[in-house]
Formats: structure tokens, C-alpha cells, sequence
């Protein structure tokens, strides 16, 4: 190499990342966010982890990781500590909306995910109806 390809190379080794682990891949994303980002991408890790753990894909990591425990196959501690990562994300995703998870008497034992959230759902006063509705119940 002459002298203006050895300044170049060590100036450009100075900007070298990391390298990433085996079947690891660096995504670039605003420093801001990175924490986030870092959260999500760990509770999107642990969430396709329990759907192979139980044979079957959840849509909500929360329920995944009921399952199974439901299932007996993980532990209390191991429960806990999933969905502590799945809250974390949640955060990081829609920010510090509270969300509770709520037994409830179903065929499974598990327990569904209740928002605290405003309902999407237009209220009774806001539905509008078309005549014809209204003049068979008339």
C-alpha cells in the first residue's frame, strides 16, 4: 500500500462498528430511541422464543408467555421476568399507558390483557344507524 492508502485505512478504522454475534445484524436507528428500540427488539426475542417454546404463534408476547406457563413450560420467576420485557417494551412503544392483567374464569386459566386505554369504539350517542333501522324498530 502507498502512504495515501495507509492514512485512509486507519482513518476508516476508526469508524468501524462492532461485529455483530452469529446470526446477529446492527439496525441503525435514531440514538434517542436506542434504549427503546433495545427494548423492543429483546421482548420481540423472548416472544418468538415462548410462541416456539408452546408449538404455536400468540399474537401478543403477554399471552404467549401465559400459555406457557399454563402449559408448565416455564416457571413463575421465569413468567414474571417475560413479562416485566414485554411491559418494557410496551412503554417504549406506546409510552406509560397502564396495563393490567386481569384473571378472568376462561377455559384455559389463563388470563386476557385489559387496557386502561379509551375505547376505539364510537359510544351509542355517536353510532348513527340507517332509516331503515330505525323504522323497523319503531
Amino acid at each position: 500500500w502507498d502512504e495515501k492508502q495507509l492514512r485512509r485505512a486507519e482513518r476508516d478504522s476508526y469508524y468501524q462498528s462492532a461485529r455483530s454475534g452469529p446470526n446477529m445484524k446492527f439496525v441503525e436507528g435514531p440514538r434517542s430511541q436506542a434504549a427503546e428500540i433495545r427494548s423492543m427488539v429483546k421482548s420481540k426475542q423472548v416472544h418468538s422464543a415462548r410462541n416456539k417454546l408452546i408449538g404455536y404463534t400468540c399474537n401478543a408476547a403477554r399471552t404467549t408467555s401465559l400459555w406457557a406457563l399454563h402449559m408448565g413450560l416455564i416457571d413463575d420467576i421465569t413468567l414474571a421476568r417475560d413479562l416485566h420485557i414485554h411491559r418494557q417494551a410496551n412503554r417504549a412503544k406506546h409510552g406509560d399507558a397502564s396495563f393490567t392483567a386481569l384473571p378472568t374464569n376462561n377455559e384455559s386459566g389463563c388470563r386476557h390483557v385489559v387496557s386502561h386505554a379509551p375505547s376505539l369504539r364510537a359510544s351509542t350517542k355517536d353510532a348513527w344507524a340507517d332509516i331503515s333501522d330505525t323504522a323497523s324498530s319503531s
